[in-house]
């Protein structure tokens, strides 16, 4: 958490485990109370979306 910035990108070939990655960052980052923006082009975290829409 200490080497975050204000802004990151995931990018990586396929298989490289993005899609676990993401969601563990941005639940170590809500746990600091801080807003967290996930981009998703395969729709992979659709279940996320589901759990979290209000």
């Amino acid at each position: 958490m200490e080497t975050l910035n204000s802004y990151g990108l995931t990018a990586g070939a396929s298989g490289t485990d993005k899609t676990k990655t993401l969601p563990i960052l941005a639940e170590r980052i809500s746990v600091k109370g801080l807003p967290s923006l996930l981009m998703d082009i395969d729709g992979d975290f659709d279940m996320y979306v589901q759990m979290f829409w209000f």
